[in-house]
């Protein structure tokens, strides 16, 4: 295990301006929520941030929720769910 699949060519990552891989994180988010005739009515909210250089590794969390509202995508527990340990940058995605 602890391979690679896949990568971001070098020449991408440095053509990215004032952003040191080094110290920036991306991170990805996600809630799915329940179908009203299902039975558990708690959301799933989900996070996924990288912890090196080459946007490589990742570390993920997840937590259950209570469903507020199905439009709304918020993830209330995100700052237990991402440490920002020396990340001066973050690339959201959700």
């Amino acid at each position: 295990m602890d391979g690679i699949n896949t990568a971001i060519d070098e020449r991408t990552l440095k053509s990215i301006r004032n952003v040191d891989p080094a110290s920036t994180m991306v991170v990805g988010v996600d809630v799915f929520h329940p179908g009203s005739t299902d039975e558990v009515q708690s959301s799933i909210a989900a996070a996924i941030g990288s912890y090196d250089k080459g946007f490589t590794r990742y570390s993920a969390s997840i937590r259950v929720q209570k469903k507020e509202n199905k439009d709304r995508e918020m993830i209330v527990q995100i700052g237990d769910m991402v440490r920002l340990n020396r990340t001066q940058n973050i690339i959201f995605y959700n």
